[in-house]
């Protein structure tokens, strides 16, 4: 899914803002603090993995459906649902990248 939102993300050489500190154990790069989340992007990621275990719940109660004719509007139900998650899957991904185009330009990246 194209959002219009491009997030480069500078090598440690080329951004000439980290600060390389080589006596400590942990850096403190730009490419460090890419793993580094803000609160906004956690709890998307929080949601977004709330969102795809319920898929997977349905996938299996769909599974376990398969075969028996009467639970056609279980089934659908279901299904449904999994479209609903789909779709609000969709809607989370956009602001998560939001979320990371936010931090970089926090960092000064973009």
């Amino acid at each position: 899914m194209e959002t219009g939102l491009n997030l480069h993300l500078a090598s440690v050489v080329e951004c000439g803002c980290c600060h390389m500190n080589t006596d400590s154990a942990g850096g403190d790069s730009c490419a460090d603090r890419s793993k580094v989340f803000t609160e906004r992007e956690l709890a998307v990621l929080h949601r977004i993995r709330d969102y795809g275990e319920r898929a997977k719940e349905i996938r299996r109660s769909i599974e376990r459906m398969n075969g028996h004719s009467e639970s056609l509007t279980l089934k659908k139900t279901a299904l449904d649902e999994l479209d609903r998650l789909r779709f609000e899957r969709a809607a989370l991904e956009e602001e998560r990248l939001a979320a990371a185009h936010e931090r970089m330009r926090w960092l000064g990246h973009a």
